[in-house]
């Protein structure tokens, strides 16, 4: 969805993805690519930290 110009959707798509499964690596990952393509850095890390604990090979 963000790579399709809709980042609002894809961010609602994936908080929803980890609200049921709080270890969704991939969805993680995602909402931090969108964050820093949005040059929104620290919740970018944020994300990608939960990335590497949900998945520490992700």
């Amino acid at each position: 969805m963000a790579g399709k110009g809709d980042a609002d959707g894809a961010i609602t798509s994936n908080k929803e993805a980890i609200k049921h499964d709080p270890k969704n690596a991939f969805a993680h990952n995602n909402l931090g690519e969108i964050y820093l393509q949005q040059k929104k850095y620290v919740e970018a890390i944020a994300y990608a930290r939960e990335a590497i604990k949900a998945s520490p090979k992700y």
